[in-house]
Parts: C-alpha cells; structure tokens; sequence
C-alpha cells in the first residue's frame, strides 16, 4: 500500500498542503479533486520528492521513502507523470520510452514492458520511430505515461491526464488507467474533470485549500450535494436540499456507478 500520513509541503517558506493523509492499495484509483490551487499538483510533487515534504511520511508497502535521489523514488515502486505531458519533442517514441526505463537494465526487461506498452497504447506502435514533438496531443500523453510505467511501478502518480484532450482521446486514456488497474497498479489521481475521475475511481478525496475536507468511496463523492454544487459541473442555484438529492441521483444513474 502506499501510505501518505499527515503531509505537508510548501514552496519557499508558503505552506500549501496541511497534514494530507491518503492511502492507496494496489489495484485502485484513487482520485483527488479540488479547486485550481488546492494543493492538488504539489501533493503529488511531494510525494515523488519533487518537492520535499516538510512533515508527515510517505511509505511503500511499509518502508518509509526516503527521497534522497530520484531513482531511490522509483526503486521504492512510485513513478510520476506530470502535467502537461512534458515530453522530450527531440527524442523518438522509442527513445523516450528507453528512458523512461533507464532503472531497469536488462534488455529482455526493456523488451518486454515495450511490448506492454505497445498493448496499452496501440496508438504508439506506428510512431515508434517519430520524434514525440510531432504527435498529436492524446498521443502525447499516452507517450508520457507509458514512459512513466517503463520503471515498472507498483504506484502510478498522474497529474490531469485529461488535460486538453478530445472526449475520444479521454476515453482511451481512462481505459488504459482501468487496464492498469487490472493489471494490479495503484493509481493516485489528480484531475480537473471530477465526474470522469470519481465516475472511474475506488476512492475519492476532495482537496479544499491544502486540507483534505471529505474522502470516500467514488461513488460517495459523486453524488455528494455540495461536491455536485461546487465541483462537478452543476449550478450553485440548485433550489433545496430535495433539489439536490434528485440531482446526485441522476448524476450517479449517468455515471454508471
């Protein structure tokens, strides 16, 4: 299980998370939603040790992480796929893909999480040899997060995954996720678009100002009245409490849970 107990982090001397605790078991999503500036990215930072925390613990299936170099981050079992895909638009596909695998090796471990890869995203199989700069953006970011799982983690770190994307293009990266899944990935989620995420997570937590304010199942937080009124998309003039509870229930019939 990854374990995040009481977290907090900050930039210079402004804090910004306070005393986060989320755990997520293998084989899960767990989503995290909130408002622009919540904390949500920085969450994430600190957890992979882009940013060091400045209290609280995150461990690996029991063993603390350390965060004393980036590759100790990702031996530990955790890799991170930020916003904005970040790709290198110089390197090939494949380049970037052998990159994102530069902890493993052994050639015939290379090859074989490339073929993985390649079943996860089919789109990559014809590009192998493009250079990343010239794909389009849905592939851009299946690029960026197979490059991330080349490490073979445990616990996958995604940051708006959705972010610019066609609803097509949302659709085949959150069938990947659920593939992940699957496949006995945890997954930590940070995404703008709350009903896709909560409609596909185990788990759901909702960021307020650096504080975690509500967690509970997906499903919980999808038909909750307040995370509905200011987080999902539907108007803060709702009319009543009855209004409101005839609103989450048909929000949670269209999501499928």
């Amino acid at each position: 299980m990854l374990t995040i107990e009481s977290l907090e982090a900050g930039y210079d001397r402004t804090p910004v998370l306070h005393s986060v605790s989320i755990s997520v078991r293998p084989a899960s999503i767990v989503a995290v939603i909130g408002a622009n500036g919540a904390g949500k990215s920085t969450l994430l930072r600190a957890v992979s040790g882009l940013i060091v925390p400045t209290a609280g613990t995150v461990s690996v299936d029991g063993h603390r992480v350390r965060f004393r170099s980036e590759r100790e981050v990702v031996q530990a079992g955790i890799s991170h796929v930020p916003e904005g895909r970040q790709v290198f638009a110089n390197l090939t596909v494949r380049e970037s893909l052998g990159l994102g695998a530069h902890t493993i090796g052994r050639t015939g471990d290379i090859t074989a999480r490339l073929a993985d890869m390649l079943e996860l995203f089919p789109e990559l199989g014809s590009r192998m040899r493009s250079y990343a700069g010239s794909l389009s953006g849905g592939q851009q970011q299946m690029l960026a997060i197979a490059r991330g799982l080349m490490a073979g983690p445990r616990y996958l770190l995604l940051d708006e995954p959705s972010l610019g994307l066609a609803p097509q293009v949302v659709d085949k990266i959150f069938a990947a996720l659920r593939s992940l899944r699957q496949r006995g990935v945890g997954i930590l989620l940070v995404e703008q678009n709350g009903r896709m995420a909560l409609a596909n997570a185990d788990e759901g937590c909702l960021l307020e100002q650096g504080h975690l304010t509500m967690s509970g199942t997906g499903r919980k937080l999808a038909t909750d009245p307040s995370v509905i009124e200011k987080y999902l998309g539907v108007g803060t003039a709702i009319g009543g409490s009855t209004r409101q509870m005839e609103i989450a229930a048909k929000l949670a019939t269209a999501l499928r849970l």
